[in-house]
């Protein structure tokens, strides 16, 4: 009784943290904030870094997009509310953004603070992603096996992607939700509105989400 009560308990702790992914899903596609991210970046090969299409993880240069301090201050006006509401400090620990499938904005935000943003909202999340080097990290041309797994599942299947768990310091159970952001197609502009994933033309994929769950 005491396991399956347990269990059942951890089945709705997980359920309540990855709903709020949904959220910042929808408060990224209707902001309008977001909208320009896909253009800048453009399709594969644009920005891309020499040398990075012969190994396992394919790199867009971003500098000047994905770190422009409005851009910043955007998802995180957008992601900070989200956690505080849903009552998730110290257990959703972060969130990234992948327009175009590139790896772009993450909050919390290499160690960064602002009136607006307490870092005791994430705690640990500071150590996670300061410390994470896939700025740039274009997901959906890497031949790294995890991210074609993770975007063709988002975007091929049209699945909701759990990973984890796993160990990234200081956390020793990290898991990862991984959701799709679609938008409507421009029938006048069918090339702009369509996202190369690993070879596939997919019609109206804008990117994907992520949140980092703590079950420490």
């Amino acid at each position: 009784f005491v396991a399956r009560e347990t269990a059942n308990w951890f089945k709705d702790e997980f359920r309540r943290a990855m709903l709020p992914l949904y959220s910042v899903q929808q408060g990224v596609l209707h902001s309008g904030y977001f909208d320009s991210l896909p253009e800048k970046i453009g399709r594969y090969p644009n920005l891309l870094i020499p040398g990075t299409e012969e190994t396992p993880f394919t790199m867009r240069n971003v500098t000047g997009i994905c770190d422009d301090r409005d851009m910043i201050n955007k998802f995180r006006s957008i992601v900070r509310p989200v956690n505080k509401d849903n009552d998730l400090d110290g257990i959703v620990v972060g969130y990234r953004l992948f327009p175009n499938n590139v790896a772009c904005l993450t909050e919390p935000h290499a160690q960064e603070s602002s009136p607006g943003f307490n870092a005791m909202d994430f705690p640990q999340g500071e150590a996670l992603l300061a410390s994470d080097n896939v700025f740039g990290l274009d997901t959906g041309s890497t031949g790294f096996p995890l991210w074609k797994m993770i975007t063709t599942d988002l975007f091929i299947n049209r699945q909701f992607n759990i990973f984890g768990p796993f160990n990234m310091a200081p956390m020793t159970e990290l898991i990862c939700g991984h959701l799709a952001i679609w938008r409507d197609v421009d029938t006048t502009d069918v090339v702009q509105d369509t996202l190369n994933v690993h070879g596939t033309e997919v019609e109206g994929a804008w990117g994907f989400v992520v949140n980092f769950l703590d079950w420490t």
